[in-house]
């Protein structure tokens, strides 16, 4: 009956430390001026309190603290980490706030939930587009004449569709066609490009020398462009000058 006997042997040294694994999520969205929840959560719980750190980025403009930081996990495992955002009045797309957890001392990263972002409405309505009033300019003709330098002259009719309480203003510039300039009309000077309507004004008038010869040469055309409008929308870019051959 005691032919065989055994001695209890008991370990001495402490168990291998098991780091804990942070991991992040994010809490619902929200609206600019509100602050974005994310929750930190160490598992194992830590035996200490535990720093972390993080990442702040933001998309979009919401007036977030980016950067690194750090938060503290405590003993019960977990930790609500906040992300302030500052309201405005200006219209812009909605953004989102992100928190993502970095490398440090005494944890290891989820590679499933190292990063979360909160979603961050815009809240502000978008500005009110005024109606502008519209120009459109409009074709002319007249005859050639032969005296050379001094032929007929095109009026070109700039109309505005009502009238502003703002000044208006936009550039007329000629373009050949099959006329050319200064050889068959005279060519917008620098000073005549510019067409204001002051308030109140509904209608220009641009002109053009035709300049006079007395060959036979068939009625040619050129254009009068509008651009650069400033106060108004253009319903017509362009009209059509035809110089009718007298000769």
């Amino acid at each position: 009956t005691r032919a065989t006997a055994s001695v209890a042997v008991a370990d001495d040294d402490e168990p291998p430390v098991v780091e804990p694994e942070i991991s992040v999520t994010a809490g619902a969205g929200i609206t600019e001026g509100s602050s974005a929840s994310f929750t930190i959560t160490a598992n194992p719980a830590p035996s200490s309190p535990l720093t972390v750190n993080l990442a702040v980025t933001q998309t979009g403009d919401y007036g977030v603290a980016i950067g690194s930081k750090t938060v503290v996990i405590p003993t019960s495992g977990s930790k609500t980490y906040s992300v302030a955002t500052v309201g405005d009045n200006n219209d812009e797309t909605n953004g989102l706030v992100t928190v993502t957890l970095k490398t440090g001392t005494g944890y290891s990263l989820s590679t499933t939930r190292a990063t979360a972002s909160v979603a961050v409405a815009d809240d502000d309505e978008p500005p009110v587009v005024a109606n502008l009033p519209t120009l459109i300019i409009e074709d002319a003709w007249d005859y050639e004449g032969d005296e050379e330098h001094f032929g007929g002259l095109l009026y070109f009719r700039i109309t505005l569709s009502e009238a502003s309480s703002e000044t208006v203003t936009v550039r007329a510039t000629t373009q050949d066609d099959t006329a050319d300039a200064s050889v068959d009309f005279g060519s917008l000077t620098a000073w005549h490009q510019t067409v204001k309507f002051k308030p109140g004004e509904t209608r220009k008038t641009v002109l053009v020398l035709i300049v006079g010869d007395k060959k036979r040469e068939g009625n040619e055309t050129f254009n009068v462009i509008l651009s650069d409008v400033v106060g108004a929308t253009l319903a017509t870019t362009q009209a059509t000058g035809t110089i009718i051959d007298d000769d």
